[in-house]
């Protein structure tokens, strides 16, 4: 599915613990930062189950909101056509605030 650069997406969610969740589109990508670490491992867990196929790592120097800080972020990047089932799996088990 080919997604023209100039159509945008951007969502941007709080989990249950506080930290923040960010989703956007790059090109034909869906990129999720998250900034805490429980949270990095049950999103990556998630999408494990869920089947679908993601390449991750850490990247320093992301502001932290709720902590007033700049720390590590965990970045997870996958096909945008699985976006509307890695959301849907990510408030059914109620690990984004809507």
């Amino acid at each position: 599915m080919y997604v023209p650069p100039e159509e945008k997406y951007w969502l941007i969610k709080r989990t249950r613990r506080g930290s923040l969740v960010t989703i956007e589109r790059v090109g034909n990508k869906a990129v999720v930062e998250v900034t805490n670490y429980e949270d990095m491992m049950d999103i990556s867990g998630l999408l494990n189950a869920a089947g679908i196929k993601w390449k991750g790592h850490r990247k320093e120097r992301t502001f932290i909101p709720r902590e007033k800080r700049y720390g590590p972020a965990w970045i997870a990047e996958f096909d945008f056509s699985d976006l509307e089932e890695v959301i849907m799996n990510l408030e059914d088990r109620k690990l984004l605030l809507e």
